[in-house]
C-alpha cells in the first residue's frame, strides 16, 4: 500500500472514531437528560406537599407562636417557594433539547407578539415601555424562542434602574445571519462577569437583593446553541444592557 492510500485510510479511521465519540456523547447526553427530567418531576410533588403544610400551619398559627418563631416559618415558606422555581426552571432547561427537531419557518413579529401577551401582566405592573423593530422570518424553534425572548425581557426587567424602563428589540440582517437585540436601561453588568452570566447557577447577586435560579441566562444560551447561533452581551454599569443572539439564515 502506497503512502497515499496510507492517509486515505488513516483520515477515514480518524472520522470513523469521531462518529463513534459524537454517537456517545449523544447517548450521554440523552440519558443525563432523561435522568434530570425525572428527578425533578420526583423532586415536584413533595415540594408541593411541603409548601401546602407550611402555608396551613403559619395560617393556623397566628396569634399563637411568638413573632420571631413566625417569621422563621416565612422564611421556609418563601426558601420552598424558591425551590419549586428552581425546579420549574431546571425540568424546562433539561427539556430543551427535545424541541431541536421542531424547527420551521417562524415569524419574529409573532414570536414577539406572543412573548408580550405572554409577559403583560409584568410588563404592566412595572410600565414598561417596549420599543420594537421589525423582525424577520427565519427557521427556528417557535415554542424555545417564545421563552427566549421571555427570559431576556424578564431579565431586563429585574435589574431595572432607577428611570423608567425601555426595551428595545431589533434585528439586523449579516452576511450568513441575523442580529437580534435586546436593549434596556438598567443597573448594567461589569465587565469581568460579561461570561459569567451564561453558565448555570452563576449569580452576581444575593436573592435578599434579586430573585431567581441562577438558571435564565443560561438557558437563553443552550437555546441559542440549539439554533447553532451565539449570545453575548454589551454593556455599561449605571447605563443598561444590550444582549445579542444570531441565527443562522440558510438563504
Amino acid at each position: 500500500m502506497d503512502e497515499g492510500n496510507l492517509c486515505v485510510v488513516g483520515s477515514l479511521n480518524d472520522v470513523n472514531v469521531l462518529h463513534e465519540r459524537e454517537v456517545e456523547l449523544m447517548r450521554s447526553n440523552r440519558a443525563l437528560e432523561e435522568l434530570a427530567v425525572i428527578a425533578t418531576h420526583e423532586m415536584r410533588e413533595p415540594l408541593r406537599m411541603i409548601e401546602l403544610y407550611l402555608a396551613l400551619l403559619v395560617d393556623r398559627s397566628k396569634g399563637k407562636l411568638d413573632v420571631e418563631t413566625q417569621e422563621l416559618m416565612q422564611t421556609v415558606v418563601k426558601s420552598s417557594r424558591r425551590m419549586k422555581v428552581f425546579i420549574d426552571n431546571l425540568l424546562n432547561f433539561s427539556r430543551a433539547d427535545r424541541f431541536r427537531e421542531n424547527f420551521e419557518l417562524v415569524d419574529g413579529v409573532r414570536i414577539l407578539e406572543e412573548t408580550l401577551s405572554l409577559l403583560k401582566p409584568m410588563l404592566d405592573g412595572n410600565r414598561v415601555r417596549m420599543i420594537r423593530d421589525p423582525l424577520p422570518k427565519f427557521i427556528g424553534s417557535r415554542s424555545l424562542l417564545v421563552q427566549l425572548f421571555a427570559n431576556l425581557i424578564q431579565n431586563a426587567i429585574k435589574f431595572r434602574g432607577k428611570v423608567p424602563l425601555e426595551i428595545k428589540i431589533s434585528a439586523e440582517r449579516t452576511t450568513k445571519e441575523w442580529v437580534f437585540s435586546v436593549q434596556d436601561n438598567g443597573i448594567g453588568i461589569p465587565r469581568e462577569h460579561f461570561d459569567d452570566i451564561f453558565v448555570m447557577f452563576r449569580r452576581l447577586h444575593a436573592h435578599s437583593e434579586y430573585s431567581g435560579s441562577g438558571i435564565g441566562l443560561a438557558f437563553c444560551k443552550k437555546i441559542v446553541d440549539h439554533h447553532r447561533g451565539r449570545i453575548w452581551v454589551e454593556s455599561e454599569v449605571g447605563k443598561g444592557s444590550t444582549f445579542f443572539f444570531s441565527i443562522p439564515d440558510p438563504q
